[in-house]
């Protein structure tokens, strides 16, 4: 039921109460954003019962319908994403310390930066590049990755959209 808006089962289930749920993988640690929609039917009560429960699972975002599968790119499909890019990222390193040092050494960097990104936002990334200097060399290379997010993000939305129309011609309602 994931991928057809609640404006298909509305439409053949009439006054459906429906509350779109979009976990991701992170929340197997009860981490990670759950996003979720409802439907006019949907009595705050209900939103309530749900929200309780998906409170569980990480911290629920309550966002618009439409929004909902551009949002899930982030939530559900970052992990994936990000991952890939750190992986990459960390191979594209020559690093030659012994075992895990050098995965260690990202994921503590990972975890500092998210903190610093939920205390500061992105502002901190100028601070980090010394006109000139090394970092700002690495950064002005990364801008060539511009090109291929978008591309990446076209086709997941693309992909949402093959996937929702062929759940809705196949539906059973």
């Amino acid at each position: 039921m994931h991928q057809a808006d609640s404006a298909f089962y509305r439409a053949k289930l009439k006054n459906l109460k429906l509350v779109r749920i979009i976990p991701s993988i992170a929340n197997q640690f009860e981490s990670g954003a759950v996003l979720y929609a409802v439907n006019d039917s949907t009595t705050e009560k209900d939103e309530k019962m749900v929200l309780g429960k998906i409170a569980l699972l990480g911290k629920p975002y309550k966002v618009e319908e439409e929004r909902l599968d551009s949002l899930t790119h982030l939530s559900s499909c970052g992990p994936a994403f990000i991952a890939y890019f750190l992986q990459h990222f960390l191979g594209s390193v020559e690093c030659q310390e012994e075992g895990n040092a050098a995965e260690e050494i990202l994921l503590e960097t990972l975890k500092g930066t998210t903190r610093l990104l939920e205390e500061q936002g992105f502002g901190f990334i100028d601070r980090v590049c010394t006109k000139g200097g090394i970092t700002q060399e690495g950064i002005n290379t990364m801008s060539g990755i511009l090109p291929v997010l978008e591309r990446m993000a076209l086709k997941a939305k693309e992909k949402h959209s093959r996937i929702r129309e062929e759940v809705e011609q196949n539906a059973c309602i």
